[in-house]
């Protein structure tokens, strides 16, 4: 179907007091862009929000949310979305609560969210446990670090590797450690570039490769890591001119796009 057909049949649907045909007319004008589009799309979000649409009262969240003078309209709308089960809405409230120093709402909040499968509420609820890191936080870390690894989530990979390098609630697993600090780093988190930077520089589990692990090093200090900022240097006086140059190239380069590995342990968390 054609752009224009799209915004027809949506039209037509939303004319007709369709909630979710009001939702995705919406959508489709947020993303022609303009002012008179995104005031057209509010209008309709409203509609859709009146009839108790869930979608459309978190997409209204965040519209309010670009605007600093509309921060409580937002977090009305999220409350509101939340209240009726909508796990994005959810995760962001609990975002909220925990910026406003409520923790054990957000802890809750968070919690219902990975519940109802979204990730990065899943994700969230890994760090928590991890954070704690008390022998009764280990297994529940590593369920949700893989839950939300299993969708994607590049941070969920990186502290899966952490947990294996570090065995916490299941046994050490260098191999495991570096694939998942790998699979962290190729979807752009610092912290696994740092990671898996430092592992091709003194070969742990990988061979050593000094102008990989500038790559991957160059791509966390580019995100303004610390560690990575620290280490680079280290590896930058064993590297020659034009290795360096090599290194460059590679960090400046597009990091290719990946699918969820196909690892039987990451599918099961009983193979631990």
């Amino acid at each position: 179907m054609h752009e224009a057909d799209s915004f027809e049949a949506e039209r037509a649907r939303a004319a007709a007091g369709d909630a979710e045909g009001q939702t995705a007319l919406a959508k489709l004008l947020l993303e022609a862009g303009g002012a008179g589009a995104r005031a057209e799309a509010e209008q309709w979000l409203r509609r859709a929000a009146e009839r108790g649409f869930a979608r459309a009262k978190h997409l209204l969240g965040g519209l309010c949310l670009q605007d600093d003078k509309r921060g409580a309209e937002a977090v009305e709308w999220f409350r509101q979305a939340a209240h009726d089960g909508w796990p994005e809405s959810i995760y962001m409230f609990a975002a909220m609560s925990e910026r406003r120093g409520d923790i054990e709402t957000a802890r809750r909040l968070y919690v219902d969210a990975a519940l109802k499968g979204y990730a990065l509420a899943q994700d969230a609820v890994s760090g928590i446990h991890f954070e704690r890191d008390t022998e009764e936080d280990h297994a529940p870390a590593l369920h949700w670090a893989k839950a939300a690894a299993r969708q994607g989530v590049p941070q969920a990979f990186t502290r899966l590797g952490t947990i294996y390098h570090e065995g916490r609630g299941t046994a050490q697993d260098p191999e495991r450690a570096i694939a998942c600090f790998l699979e962290g780093a190729r979807r752009g988190h610092a912290g696994g570039q740092v990671m898996i930077g430092v592992a091709f520089h003194i070969g742990n589990c990988v061979a050593t490769d000094l102008v990989e692990s500038a790559h991957w090093l160059m791509r966390s200090v580019a995100q303004d890591h610390e560690l990575g900022r620290i280490y680079l240097p280290d590896v930058l006086t064993e590297l020659r001119p034009h290795q360096i140059k090599e290194a460059e190239w590679r960090a400046n380069a597009p990091l290719p796009p990946v699918e969820i590995p196909a690892w039987a342990w990451l599918q099961d968390d009983e193979a631990d």
